[in-house]
């Protein structure tokens, strides 16, 4: 086993969009974001630093096309 590899049991559902995720996604990369995106919900964050960031950027698209 990897060092860094957990084992869990998923939930029906869980699996379901699990197997449903398009080829190409790292779905071991897009499991590890959605358990960080969980926990800084449950802990009052409701975006994480990354998202901030993405937003904060396509804001400031939309305001430089307007000028």
């Amino acid at each position: 086993m990897r060092k860094n590899a957990i084992s869990i049991e998923l939930r029906d559902k869980a699996m379901d969009i699990y197997k449903g995720l398009p080829s190409g996604v790292k779905k071991g990369e897009w499991v590890s974001d959605a358990i960080i995106e969980k926990w800084a919900k449950e802990h009052g964050e409701i975006f994480t630093k990354e998202q901030l960031k993405r937003i904060r950027q396509e804001i400031n698209k939309v305001l430089e096309g307007r000028e």
